[in-house]
């Protein structure tokens, strides 16, 4: 997502800052929330994910990045897998045939 918005703001002097560390303490912690969670939340959450990404103009040209940002996503929140979309849904978003979208 940096990347789309660094190419609109190519004018401006901007230099490239990485992300701090997280205390690994934290990152422990998370997970451990994040496994509590149940999955059914998690795949809506994914699925919103996926629709909130695909109504941004900049990265909805691109299908393959869009599911490689919901993938990350999916990533983050434990799922093993990103999961299924309907046929008629991915349709609908412009995903059928896209690689790492599941129907």
């Amino acid at each position: 997502m940096g990347r789309i918005l660094l190419g609109d703001l190519k004018d401006l002097p901007l230099d490239r800052f990485p992300s701090p560390r997280l205390d690994p303490n934290i990152e422990l912690q998370m997970d451990g929330a994040m496994a509590k969670v149940d999955g059914r939340v998690k795949e809506a959450a994914y699925h919103a994910c996926l629709g909130y990404f695909n109504s941004i103009r900049e990265i909805s040209r691109d299908k393959t990045m869009l599911v490689e940002l919901a993938a990350r996503f999916c990533q983050s929140i434990g799922l093993q897998k990103p999961p299924s979309l309907f046929r008629k849904t991915a349709l609908k978003m412009g995903l059928k045939g896209i690689p790492g979208i599941r129907i």
